[in-house]
């Protein structure tokens, strides 16, 4: 495993332990943020900007990193030509 792999792996795990953890000591705040979130169409989108972003971020470090070595992914692969 790449150690970028790695440290994101145990990073992103920490982040979802610990929003989990206060998600559930902080139970009906997070049911009214949640609802509130989901009525109002702009924020829902913005989210959804910002959760793709960091996605794309990620994904996209990961096919860099492993195109500059000549390893089992290629653009051909996914279609791009």
């Amino acid at each position: 495993m790449l150690p970028r792999t790695f440290f994101l792996s145990k990073l992103i795990g920490l982040y979802c332990i610990v929003i989990a953890l206060s998600m559930m000591t902080r139970r009906q705040a997070t049911v009214e943020t949640v609802t509130a979130l989901l009525q109002n169409p702009a924020m829902t989108l913005i989210l959804g900007v910002i959760t793709l972003a960091a996605g794309l971020a990620m994904v996209s470090r990961t096919i860099a990193g492993r195109v500059g070595r000549s390893s089992w992914w290629s653009p051909s692969s996914v279609g791009w030509r």
